[in-house]
């Protein structure tokens, strides 16, 4: 019963961390719209990716980062960089219209390592993320009295609701891809791009606070 749970919780948890409207968010329905839900599934994995070196340092208990330390600072430079660079490539090709048999087409290899990186990059770069887990891990260890094997099963569930969520997001944008208008689309490019934009300058602000 206690393992039953072990995994309800982890995968509630997995659900409600997947919710959030960040930037990744946005970057699945804009993509599984653009390229189908295979590229938003590849962004979901690259999520995982980076939550699953997230969890290990955590339990690990590992100081990857310390608010306010060198590191921080350097990767919230670089978060700050990637995410502008994207909002600005976004926003200039806001106007480009749905390529529609790009969903049905297979993602070469380059692509995959692309969406993969982008979905990595998008989770990683966010020192948040790591914060996050390590405040979960803290609580399961501490408060929950989980040992490392039920902590590996209870991350190991919250990582299968992420994936599960997000490949539904993706798999949504993809469904509702043919009855989007080139108009839509175009604002719904612009609002992913403003949003890379305003997390950047929401990290520029905390950078400095």
């Amino acid at each position: 019963m206690h393992t039953i749970s072990i995994v309800f919780k982890g995968f509630a948890t997995g659900l409600g961390l997947s919710m959030g409207l960040g930037a990744v968010f946005f970057a699945l329905i804009q993509n599984s719209i653009k390229g189908g839900y295979k590229t938003g599934i590849t962004i979901a994995t690259g999520v995982i990716a980076s939550d699953i070196l997230f969890i290990s340092f955590a339990l690990l208990g590992t100081s990857l980062f310390t608010e306010g330390d060198l590191s921080s600072r350097w990767v919230q430079l670089a978060a700050i960089s990637f995410l502008m660079l994207l909002g600005g490539y976004t926003l200039l090709h806001a106007k480009k219209p749905i390529d529609k048999s790009a969903a049905s087409a297979p993602i070469s290899f380059g692509g995959m390592v692309y969406y993969f990186g982008k979905g990595f990059l998008l989770n990683a770069l966010n020192p948040a993320n790591f914060f996050a887990w390590a405040a979960i891990s803290t609580y399961t260890t501490g408060e929950m009295g989980y040992n490392l094997n039920q902590n590996i099963l209870f991350f190991s569930c919250a990582l299968c609701g992420i994936f599960f969520t997000e490949s539904m997001i993706a798999l949504g944008a993809h469904k509702i891809k043919n009855k989007l208008t080139d108009k839509f689309t175009m604002w719904m490019n612009r609002i992913v791009a403003m949003v890379y934009i305003l997390v950047a300058v929401a990290l520029i602000i905390n950078l400095f606070r």
